[in-house]
């Protein structure tokens, strides 16, 4: 019973290790995609790629009386990508003077390694109704008149106020929408990486205490214990590896 008792213990222990460990990876996963935010200068000067026009497609849905997209450039850089996809419908005619409709999404990801959160910015130039997903009827005027706008924010936190590398005009938002592929093998990467920058340590301590005759648990010289104990059979301080009391 002993024994069981012990084990169950020993198993909760790492259990709320696990947990803990998963919480940390995930502040940290975020702490990293906002920083990268905040230090990526906005637009910036990333490198783009233009797609093949027959191979674009909007990446959300959209209002049907949105025409085809036209052009997507991707915009790259450390820990950050832009998708723009675009489409522009020229003035009909008669109407001199009135500037082309233009359509976009932008969807931003942010993150390292891999992408793991990420905002998205429609530009609806005939925002005559909400766009998918947008504000409803039930929704307050305040948000009904920003979703009227022809740039409606989707997603992401706005700062209204110029700190940490953000301007309230520079057009950057901390993203808090999960990429969920991306913020998962993030979270486990820093996860482990920080339970190896507590285990590391202990690991190395110990095999110095082992390799002076000592015990790795709590360090008590085992050179002069009985040798019903001694380095290869427990410690009779701290009880590291006693055989003897677990066969009792």
């Amino acid at each position: 019973m002993g024994i069981a008792s012990r084990y169950n213990t020993d198993v909760m222990r790492r259990a709320r290790s696990i947990v803990v460990f998963l919480l940390l990876g995930a502040i940290v996963n975020i702490a990293v995609a906002w920083s990268v935010t905040a230090l990526t200068t906005w637009p910036g000067e990333f490198d783009s790629i233009e797609e093949d026009e027959q191979e674009i497609q909007w990446p959300r849905r959209v209002p049907e009386r949105w025409p085809p997209p036209e052009d997507l450039i991707r915009y790259r850089s450390f820990g950050w990508s832009l998708d723009r996809c675009v489409a522009i419908v020229e003035a009909g005619e008669g109407n001199e003077g009135e500037v082309p409709v233009q359509y976009m999404i932008e969807s931003v990801r942010v993150g390292w390694p891999l992408r793991g959160l990420r905002w998205e910015r429609w530009v609806d130039g005939e925002p005559t109704q909400p766009v998918s997903g947008g504000a409803g009827a039930g929704a307050s005027p305040s948000q009904r008149t920003e979703q009227a706008t022809p740039g409606a924010w989707r997603s992401g936190i706005a700062l209204q106020f110029q700190t940490l590398g953000f301007d309230p005009d520079d057009g950057k938002r901390l993203p808090i929408c999960p990429t969920w592929i991306g913020f998962i093998t993030n979270t486990l990467l820093y996860a482990i990486v920080l339970w190896l920058s507590i285990c590391i340590p202990r690991v190395i301590r110990a095999l110095i205490r082992i390799f002076r005759g000592r015990c790795p648990n709590c360090g008590y010289d085992l050179r002069g214990a009985p040798p019903e104990f001694g380095a290869g059979g427990g410690c009779p301080e701290c009880g590291w590896n006693r055989e003897l009391e677990a066969k009792t």
